[in-house]
């Protein structure tokens, strides 16, 4: 077990050294590997040297710092390019274990690129990369290029030629200089605000990491993919004339022979020495020690492998159909497929796509995993989990495919599994419209006609607003939205926890009614819930049922609209403000333009590009709000924060201007 901390810093040419580490932890860890940018900016460090002289005095003052701790630790290795920086030192105690101690550099541009190191642990190999991207907002794809450029570019030994991708955990740190895709102003002014509302400190930064372009990158694929970084909780790391951004990262990619767990991610901005904060975070990694001897046993068998006679193999899958029964919206279900090799030798197997240009299976299933080795006479279970969501259209909710199992050449036929289930139609993901044609409840007249005129609003969103205002949801909304939000999350799942566990215990009566706020909920707040907390020892006769968590109330209210039953007696409120928001998603259409709106009178003309479902839905909607807003006057921001990234989800608009929309329908 390892206990490593990293950290990023962009330095001025010149700079003191004496905050290089300003706080030693509580245990020291193992291993302390510090990227610098921008260290040395003048003319000579543009010329290419093997002089080490400005390095070395970087690494001196780096155990400088550390103080009495220095001589506990001793430096594993350091590299310079230009104004990059990558030192890694390690404990005295444990240097032996490390060996095969190798660097590498790439240079992607004018002072542009990456240093990296890597070393061999029992047969485990780090690598620590730190690297500077190409700087401003519409370079983006030139970042993307530069990381493709890297990963492939950045190699130890020129005969080896063994890539950074040879490892068993990397670490991508720097100044990787990805921006976030919203105006100065509007930056600013959510920051401002998250600084001066507890409510919106969480819920602003996670609306600007929405557009932050790093994470966009790796969710599509164009940087940085199957890499992982610790949600960010922190004020960006460049906040000066620029536009702020969290420009300097740590990212991990982690293989299967190691377990890692991250503690902390976080800027430091108690350091003013630069336009760029500091950022660290602290990592416990978990390795196998595998002697040379075993290391060197293991990649022989490898060898063996691959010239074994692969006719004789034979794999069987049970069972060959699965069936999954019922399934509601959001309901989670798990089979089990077990495979077994009956030959006489290790076979690989992995599911293929259906067809040349399809996916493994649906988007309402998942399997796990999808490759892998079958030993003789060993079987394997795969874990088939079956989730219907906001992720799988609802054309797309016909519960039945067929996964290819392949293993490989001169292996015979493809095997294929078969699975088949009954989806109960739900109102959620169902388009406005179609509600509307229903003559009943979805549940059981899912796919008829209404005979009469259509409904001019679904009933299910009616529904869901009549029972709020008849509940005079305004006092809740106040106390629990606070207690949700703000950077402290074990706190606030703790206070929360407790606030709905009381709420659960009774129903909601007139006199004391549930908040505002706690309809309005965001899904992601709500998805942090946790059971509720038990009951002392001292009293308790028998363990007491766990109360139910938020998304189970939500699933009952969801289940109540799909049948049109009534709602069940304490149910927390924030509930039925799940479904809502559920309901309302994208219900202002892309093409509709508010950019430029700039008064409620204009607002309201925006109207007129609705669909009238949309219209009636909005303005039933909206005018419910109102009425909270009259009672709460302060609330405004508050829900439009909440209601806009819903309802406007696929506009170009940007944040303040979703938000500013929302509320001129909304404010007194």
């Amino acid at each position: 077990s390892t206990n490593s901390s990293l950290s990023t810093v962009d330095t001025p040419p010149i700079a003191s050294t004496s905050t290089a580490v300003s706080v030693a932890p509580k245990e020291l860890p193992d291993i302390l590997v510090l990227g610098f940018q921008e260290l040395d900016l003048s003319t000579e460090a543009l010329i290419y040297s093997t002089s080490t002289v400005r390095e070395d005095a970087w690494c001196t003052a780096v155990f400088a710092a550390l103080g009495e701790h220095q001589s506990e630790y001793t430096k594993l290795a350091s590299k310079q390019l230009v104004g990059i920086l990558i030192v890694v030192i390690v404990r005295k105690a444990i240097a032996h274990r490390f060996a095969d101690v190798r660097t590498s550099v790439a240079g992607v541009g004018i002072m542009g690129g990456s240093g990296d190191d890597a070393s061999e642990s029992g047969g485990t190999v780090f690598t620590f990369v730190n690297s500077h991207l190409a700087a401003f907002d519409e370079m983006v794809d030139k970042r993307n290029s530069d990381f493709a450029d890297l990963a492939k570019r950045l190699t130890f030994g020129l005969e080896s030629g063994v890539t950074i991708w040879e490892s068993d955990v990397v670490f991508w740190m720097g100044d990787l200089n990805y921006r976030v895709d919203q105006p100065d102003g509007d930056v600013r002014e959510l920051l401002f605000e998250a600084d001066q509302h507890r409510w919106a400190r969480k819920k602003n930064l996670n609306a600007l990491m929405a557009y932050d372009q790093l994470r966009n990158a790796m969710q599509s694929g164009q940087a940085f993919d199957h890499f992982s970084e610790h949600p960010i909780t922190h004020p960006p790391c460049v906040y000066s004339v620029r536009k702020p951004a969290w420009t300097d990262r740590i990212l991990n990619l982690v293989g299967p022979a190691v377990t890692l767990k991250q503690h902390t991610y976080t800027s430091h901005a108690q350091i003013t020495m630069s336009d760029h904060r500091p950022v660290s975070a602290d990592f416990t990694l978990e390795t196998s020690i595998m002697r040379r001897h075993g290391l060197t046993t293991a990649r022989s068998l490898y060898r063996q492998l691959q010239g074994l006679d692969l006719e004789s193999r034979k794999v069987g899958v049970e069972p060959e159909e699965v069936s999954i029964g019922n399934v509601r919206y959001k309901q989670r279900i798990t089979r089990t497929v077990r495979l077994r090799n009956d030959g006489k030798n290790p076979c690989v197997f992995r599911f293929v796509p259906p067809t040349p240009e399809g996916d493994i299976s649906p988007p309402w299933l998942t399997l796990q995993p999808v490759t892998g080795i079958l030993l003789p006479y060993q079987p394997l279970d795969v874990t088939l989990t079956i989730n219907v969501d906001e992720r799988t259209p609802h054309y797309m909710r016909d519960l039945d495919c067929t996964l290819v199992l392949h293993t490989g050449p001169g292996l015979g036929k493809d095997r294929f599994i078969v699975v088949e289930g009954d989806y109960q139609p739900s109102c959620i993901g169902i388009p406005l419209v179609n509600l509307t044609a229903l003559p009943g409840p979805i549940r059981t007249t899912w796919g008829q006609s209404n005979s009469k005129q259509n409904l001019n609003a679904p009933r299910e969103v009616m529904r869901l607003v009549n029972w709020m205002m008849d509940n005079r949801l305004i006092e809740a909304f106040t106390e629990l939205e606070e207690e949700t939000t703000g950077y402290d999350e074990e706190a606030s799942v703790s206070e929360l926890t407790s606030s709905l566990r009381a709420s659960s215990l009774k129903s909601p009566e007139p006199s004391t009614s549930p908040t505002t706020s706690s309809i309005m909920t965001s899904p992601a707040s709500a998805s942090t819930l946790s059971k509720a907390g038990s009951v002392p020892a001292s009293v308790m006769k028998t363990p007491p049922a766990p109360a139910p968590t938020l998304e189970d109330a939500a699933s009952a209210v969801r289940e109540c609209l799909d049948t049109n039953t009534a709602f069940p007696s304490g149910l927390p409120p924030q509930a039925y403000g799940m479904i809502l928001l559920e309901l309302l998603d994208n219900l202002v259409p892309e093409h509709v333009e508010i950019g430029d709106v700039y008064s409620r009178e204009e607002a309201f003309e925006v109207l007129d590009a609705f669909p009238i479902v949309n219209v009636n839905v909005w303005i039933s909607v909206t005018a419910f709000l109102h009425y909270i807003v009259q009672q709460e006057e302060d609330k405004a921001r508050m829900i439009a924060a909440v209601l806009a990234p819903v309802v406007l989800r696929d506009s170009p608009a940007t944040i303040v201007e979703k938000r500013r929309f929302v509320r001129y329908f909304i404010e007194a």
